[in-house]
């Protein structure tokens, strides 16, 4: 990726940095409103397209997938670069993905455009956090914090409700329909508002290996609760899946490092302090997402439900978050 000699220049923030962030909590709420859609969602595709559940899990797989991959690659870049350009290029990319996925007249076509979206979102989320740093001293960084993820709470849970009415009023498409529209708001906002940051002139250097890695390690981690539905929690492919992405995690940890420039810095991972805090978001995380899914069938699948049901019960699960 990046190498990190070069000190990036000093700077002064701006004078108005709260009219600046207001215009990047847009770009936060769009990207996390448009993922609280595809609950709902994913019943109607898989009804669409006639394929079962197990399959139809694939259009979250493959959105966190890009995520995971593209998280630390967007950030590196952003540095190097400049915040706005990537932020540009994600709201832009999102958009476009957004419509393509609206118009996918395939599976396979709308699978394609949720990696994009994934990769978009990781140009997104990565910049605006860092543009805090940037943006308020260490000191005032408490309260903007606590806005954005207030923000981004509350666009899961009106996205939840939303996005049910969307899908029963008219299909499973106008969630993008709404996500691409709202998503040229975020990008005119930040193109009108959000300044460029001081670049780095550090080399580009691309830890190929480490991407290889985390790629094959994520892709097969994400798929195993996909194979252990299919085909059973003790069958041999669900635990080969989970075999294989345990052994390049393996690799990947001892390949990084030794890297000039790794993609997952595992001097910070070897931190106690920040190693367990992510290893119980990441739990909360599995939990929480495999029983929104899993809610998201039973509701649409039984007598008289709809995406609107599932729309509301996911609005009480972000809506509590959100208020806690």
């Amino acid at each position: 990726m990046l190498s990190h000699s070069d000190q990036p220049p000093t700077y002064a923030p701006p004078a108005n940095p709260w009219f600046i962030f207001t215009a990047l909590l847009a770009g936060s709420f769009i990207t996390m409103e448009a993922a609280a859609f595809q609950a709902p969602a994913i019943p109607a595709i898989s009804k669409y397209f006639g394929i079962p559940a197990s399959i139809a899990a694939l259009v979250s797989m493959i959105y966190y997938l890009a995520l995971v991959i593209g998280h630390p690659i967007c950030g590196q870049l952003a540095d190097r670069f400049g915040r706005k350009r990537i932020l540009t290029i994600g709201l832009l990319s999102f958009t476009v993905s957004e419509f393509l996925a609206a118009k996918s007249p395939s599976y396979e076509l709308l699978l394609v455009a949720r990696f994009l979206q994934g990769a978009s979102v990781a140009c997104i989320l990565p910049v605006i956090l860092s543009y805090i740093a940037y943006l308020f001293p260490s000191e005032k960084r408490g309260m903007p914090l606590g806005i954005m993820v207030f923000t981004m709470s509350f666009g899961a849970t009106t996205g939840a409700v939303i996005g049910g009415l969307l899908i029963d009023t008219f299909s499973w498409r106008a969630v993008y329909w709404a996500s691409g529209t709202l998503s040229i708001l975020g990008l005119l906002l930040t193109l009108w508002k959000v300044p460029e940051t001081p670049t780095t002139r550090a080399e580009i250097k691309v830890d190929k290996g480490g991407i290889v890695l985390l790629f094959f390690t994520a892709t097969a981690l994400l798929s195993a609760p996909t194979m252990m539905s299919r085909f059973g929690l003790s069958s041999a492919e669900a635990l080969s899946v989970l075999g294989v992405g345990i052994i390049c995690a393996f690799i990947m940890w001892q390949v990084e490092k030794r890297a000039q420039s790794p993609v997952v810095d595992t001097r910070i991972m070897s931190k106690r302090s920040f190693f367990i805090p992510c290893l119980v978001y990441m739990l909360f995380l599995v939990v929480h997402g495999g029983t929104i899914y899993s809610l998201s069938f039973f509701i649409s699948d039984r007598p008289g439900g709809s995406a609107s049901q599932v729309g509301l019960i996911n609005t009480f699960a972000f809506g509590t978050s959100m208020g806690f």
